[in-house]
């Protein structure tokens, strides 16, 4: 009983941290490197070079957060609520968990 109680409190701290809490700051990094961007992008701005710089950074930001977001946030909510209804695991958290992200990841950052 404990053992299944200590699995539970892992499995819900995952689906709090890794699912909603990376997905709403992974959306809220998306946002605000979009803003950036339509702030950056401006002909005042533009002629700037680390004004050019900072958009290719953001755009670089945005890229790596929306492979991010299907890699870790959805994954972990996809498992939790199969684990909660005892459902086999799904076709598309399996494939989530076989990307190749890392050499992706590497090269973007």
């Amino acid at each position: 009983p404990n053992v299944d109680r200590s699995l539970n409190y892992i499995i819900l701290f995952r689906l709090v941290v890794w699912g909603h809490a990376c997905l709403a700051l992974s959306l809220f990094g998306i946002v605000g490197n979009i803003i950036t961007i339509i702030v950056l992008v401006s002909p005042s701005l533009r002629i700037i070079s680390t004004n050019m710089y900072l958009i290719a950074l953001s755009c670089s930001n945005i890229l790596f957060l929306l492979i991010f977001i299907p890699s870790y946030p959805i994954r972990y909510l996809l498992g939790y609520s199969a684990y909660i209804t005892k459902q086999p695991v799904l076709t598309v958290e399996i494939l989530l968990t076989r990307l190749p992200t890392t050499v992706v990841y590497n090269t973007i950052l």
